[in-house]
């Protein structure tokens, strides 16, 4: 449960409320629109980092697991069970990875992906 009220689209600054209706609704992304000065650049930092980053789905969703495992985000995490699934990750592999065990990708591109993460994090 959130400790601030989810803002309403009615409320807000038409930019605001136009920006956000191009993209799905998201719980994080909603509250952001608390700060309109800071939800456009961060949306657009999002959107590129799904659509112009040379990583494949699969690449880029392994990456985010590792990240939710090394910070310990569990909302990160299951928000990222459907979008992995999605990309052809399955559950034990999802775990695995979470939990920062790299002999679980057999792909080398894809676990110097997850150590350069882990390193970098």
């Amino acid at each position: 449960m959130a400790r601030l009220p989810y803002p309403h689209r009615e409320g807000m600054p038409p930019d605001v409320a136009e920006l956000l209706g191009r993209f799905p609704r998201q719980n994080i992304t909603e509250m952001f629109a608390h700060a309109p000065t800071l939800i456009g650049p961060l949306l657009l930092m999002a959107q590129a980092q799904f659509t112009v980053l040379e990583l494949t789905a699969r690449q880029r969703e392994l990456a985010i697991l590792a990240v939710a495992g090394l910070v310990a985000s569990e909302y990160e995490y299951a928000q990222h069970v459907p979008i992995s699934e999605a990309a052809g990750i399955g559950a034990e592999l999802r775990d695995r990875v979470r939990d920062g065990d790299l002999d679980a990708l057999d792909d080398p591109t894809e676990r110097a992906l997850v150590a350069l993460v882990a390193a970098t994090v």
